[in-house]
């Protein structure tokens, strides 16, 4: 589940976008838990780890890609916040998140299925692009997840929306992978 890079909880439509889908899963999942979670995220910081947080102004912000299990999710440092909390990567930040993202994966799989969403297409600005292209978001997971040589046992399933199913050309996906 992409979060920001300190790994807020705070759904208020500022913070979190209750339609987000870090909003959706602590509206619907968490609920009265929250101080559960935030234990958990806070317990990452000693987690063996090669992508330790930094303390800015009293608070642990996590290199995009570090991966923080709970319960059955995988909760992902995926995006910076700007000053009006809007979230946003760079085109290149992209992949070298999803370089770390596999390399965390290797460190907390257990044997599970794992399903993820097509990271990217929601509400976060990826800068550099005027408009999200879903057939390259796939394209560049695909690839890194390629490259890195992870292989679970149980394969990975990639989550795909009907809009973005729409928006996605498949035969040139299949004809590369």
């Amino acid at each position: 589940i992409p979060f920001n890079e300190f790994f807020d909880t705070q759904v208020d439509d500022v913070i979190i976008a209750h339609s987000s889908l870090n909003g959706i899963m602590i509206d619907e999942y968490i609920e009265g838990k929250i101080e559960e979670l935030n234990t958990a995220i806070r317990g990452a910081v000693s987690a063996s780890s090669k992508f330790l947080p930094a303390d800015v102004d009293g608070r642990k912000k996590y290199p995009l890609g570090r991966l923080i299990p709970y319960s059955d999710f995988l909760m992902l440092a995926f995006t910076h916040f700007d000053e009006q909390n809007i979230a946003y990567i760079g085109v290149g930040e992209y992949e070298q998140l999803l370089i770390r993202m596999w390399v965390e994966l290797r460190r907390v799989y257990m044997g599970k299925e794992i399903a993820i969403p097509l990271i990217g297409t929601g509400v976060t600005t990826i800068d550099g692009v005027s408009e999200k292209n879903y057939t390259e978001l796939l394209r560049c997971i695909l690839c890194t997840l390629k490259s890195s040589k992870f292989q679970p046992q149980k394969g990975i399933t990639i989550v795909l929306q009907p809009e973005a199913m729409d928006q996605i050309d498949m035969n040139a996906i299949r004809e590369e992978f």
